[in-house]
């Protein structure tokens, strides 16, 4: 499995105070598309740029912050990667 968030590093988000942070100046989950044609590695680059931080971000003005306790055993990878796989076609 190949790391896709930046060599490792969490982007310095698990110290940061969520009540310290504008969820303005957030990337806003809601509003992101995917291909669903795109490669699974294609779709996880993709959500990535957009999203810029997998660990700090807003969902409709709201600020979300990703933590991991340290004893769970499935990954912020593992888990955008099984969603990124399932990602299908919506129709209006």
């Amino acid at each position: 499995m190949f790391n896709f968030f930046n060599n490792g590093k969490n982007f310095g988000m698990d110290t940061l105070p969520l009540k310290e942070v504008s969820p303005d100046l957030l990337s806003e989950l809601s509003s992101i598309e995917i291909d669903c044609y795109l490669s699974v590695p294609e779709r996880v680059k993709t959500f990535l740029m957009a999203i810029k931080s997998p660990y700090l971000f807003s969902v409709k003005g709201r600020a979300v912050k990703v933590v991991f306790d340290g004893f769970s055993v499935r990954s912020l990878e593992d888990g955008l990667i099984s969603a990124l796989k399932n990602i299908t076609k919506v129709y209006d």
